[in-house]
């Protein structure tokens, strides 16, 4: 036993750190080990080197896609405002702002007129007024101021319509040679009158066989000041004349092609005598 005790006394003091090794030790500090990691330092490039920059998260695109969007759905192209051309039949360009389009969307009278063979005018008049009227005057033009070929036309009219929004207005005839008085179902700034013209083709005399000379004025007879625009349908009419302009360069006032053919520009009421040259039937 005794030297049992020996030798477990010398195994103890073995195990026993000395003093000198605790002092150069000191006291250690209780830290736990996961916050014992320290982040490196960052390197310093040598003088005159071009600083490294450090890896950067890429940042992530918003998506473009709006919220409750289904992912995958194609976004819609751009919506484009679609321009607007305006265009007359034969593709003349459209008239508005220049006068000729009296009758239709501006104050004024526009004759729409088809020749035919036998020397008779279909004619549409279109009237538009500043003042509302609900009787109109209606009287077949006097030619005579056309020239001297005219001093015997007797004109007419046959065929008569009288139409205001769509709707036919009731007349006591629809035949007329002198003055008509149209009462209307109410006032209104608006009416159409459809009808054909007989007794305003004369001969032109010297010319070649089957040329003829046509007298066109409007029926209606609303305010003064009101202007005229005078149109041609068919290939029957050669050109245009204007005797009651006082500018004896725009005595030839005719605009467009041999078919569609116009005055250049819109007529007073007091020169609205517009003269077709036309040619019927049998001419070569």
């Amino acid at each position: 036993m005794p030297a049992l005790l020996v030798v477990l006394a010398l195994w103890v003091w073995g195990r026993t750190p000395s003093s000198a090794s605790l002092a150069a030790d000191g006291p250690r500090s209780a830290t736990p080990v996961a916050e014992r990691s320290v982040a490196p330092f960052p390197t310093v490039p040598p003088v005159g080197a071009a600083p490294t920059t450090p890896p950067s998260t890429q940042a992530t695109t918003p998506s473009s896609t709006p919220a409750g969007t289904p992912a995958g759905t194609p976004a819609a192209p751009p919506t484009a405002t679609p321009s607007i051309t305006t265009s007359e039949p034969g593709g003349t360009a459209g008239t508005a702002g220049t006068g000729l389009d009296a009758g239709r969307s501006e104050p004024g009278i526009r004759l729409d007129a088809a020749t035919g063979t036998d020397g008779s005018v279909a004619v549409t008049e279109r009237v538009r007024l500043v003042s509302a009227v609900d009787v109109l005057r209606l009287a077949v033009p006097d030619l005579t101021a056309g020239g001297p070929a005219f001093a015997t036309a007797r004109p007419g009219v046959r065929d008569l319509r009288v139409t205001v929004g769509g709707s036919d207005v009731p007349l006591a005839a629809r035949g007329a040679d002198g003055l008509q008085l149209v009462a209307l179902p109410g006032s209104t700034t608006a009416y159409e009158l459809h009808y054909v013209l007989t007794g305003a083709t004369v001969r032109s005399m010297p010319s070649r066989p089957g040329r003829a000379l046509t007298g066109l004025a409007p029926l209606s007879r609303p305010e003064a000041g009101t202007s005229v625009v005078v149109a041609t349908i068919g290939s029957s009419v050669l050109n245009l004349t204007c005797p009651l302009l006082a500018d004896a360069g725009d005595v030839t006032c005719s605009d467009g092609i041999r078919g569609r053919m116009t005055v250049r520009a819109p007529l007073p009421d007091s020169a609205a005598l517009v003269v077709l040259q036309v040619e019927l039937a049998g001419s070569g």
